[in-house]
Formats: C-alpha cells, structure tokens, sequence
C-alpha cells in the first residue's frame, strides 16, 4: 500500500516494499498521481512520487496527505473488487469451454 510523509511543502509517497517501478506497482502509481494532481504539481521518481501543493494548502500538508491517502484506498479496493469479478468471469468462461 501507499506510504507518505510531508516535509517543508513537499508530499512524498512511495509504495510500500518496493525499490523500482514495476508492472505492479504502476497502476498503483498512475491512480496515485491522478488523485495527487488535483492538489498540486507531481514529480515522480521511479517508485517515489513528491507532490508540491498548491499554494491555498499550504500549512496543511498533513491533512491533504491523509486525504490522498484515503482516497487512494478506497479506489484501489474498488478497483481490486472488480477485477476480481472480471477473473471470476473469465476463469468461469474458461471452464465452461474446457468442459463442454
């Protein structure tokens, strides 16, 4: 999952137990910046992303990180649920050709 700290007006977050960017870990990432873009300007660097917010948030970093946070979450387990609907799906499709 998704770990973050602020310092001075910076946003950090990386993914927890990874070192680089990996097929893994970029749709975790892209989902990341989508969500971090609406609340300033994202650099990314391999599997650590930094995000400078905008100046209306400043002195607020800490509440945006738990926010970003949250959000990020949610959607992911949202996108988890369903992609195991699709594999569900798939894997029953599956059986019924190898059984018919």
């Amino acid at each position: 999952m998704i770990k973050g700290y602020s310092k001075e007006n910076f946003l950090f977050f990386y993914v927890n137990g990874s070192v680089k960017l990996n097929k893994e870990v970029e749709p975790q990432m892209i989902l990341l910046k989508q969500i971090c873009n609406q609340y300033g300007k994202v650099i990314i660097v391999g599997p650590m992303m930094a995000l400078k917010v905008h100046e209306d948030l400043r002195g607020r970093e800490k509440q945006v990180m738990i926010t970003i946070v949250d959000e990020f979450q949610m959607l992911w387990q949202e996108y988890e649920e369903i992609q195991k609907k699709i594999d569900s799906s798939i894997s029953e499709k599956v059986e019924n050709i190898s059984g018919s």
